[in-house]
């Protein structure tokens, strides 16, 4: 399934990394809370996404997963929507809900691990799930 056949995801798509620039004392900075996530990060999931499929490594019907606990996860949720992959976001029980609510707003599934473990457990969960999930990336 393509989703960006959807006319209001291209429009979105197309939001990213297209801030508006300002001049504040001289400086100029970009207003990068205005991507539609949010964040930064949104330019970073875009690239991450898009230089996976040019070298084909990411293809249609290919999950994506990835460690997160916040901003890169909401991103990578948003753009996969966009792109058409499912998105699996591993992340530490003590990620705040909005983060998790946001990832699920994109489409992601969220795989928890004990917030004692921290870290390191989502990592070691995330290396069983690639394991499980040939055709991951």
């Amino acid at each position: 399934m393509d989703v960006c056949t959807n006319k209001g995801l291209e429009e979105i798509k197309k939001v990213i990394g297209n801030t508006p620039l300002i001049e504040i004392d001289g400086v100029l900075a970009k207003l990068e809370t205005t991507n539609p996530s949010g964040s930064i990060k949104d330019r970073i999931a875009s690239f991450m996404i898009e230089e996976a499929e040019k070298r084909g490594e990411l293809k249609k019907g290919m999950k994506i997963i990835e460690v997160t606990t916040g901003n890169t996860g909401i991103a990578l949720s948003l753009v996969s929507l966009i792109k058409g992959y499912e998105f699996l976001a591993v992340t530490p029980e003590f990620v705040s809900d909005e983060r998790k609510k946001m990832m699920k707003m994109f489409g992601a599934q969220i795989v928890l691990t004990p917030a004692s473990e921290n870290m390191n457990g989502a990592v070691k969960k995330y290396e069983e799930l690639i394991k499980e999930n040939p055709n991951a990336w």
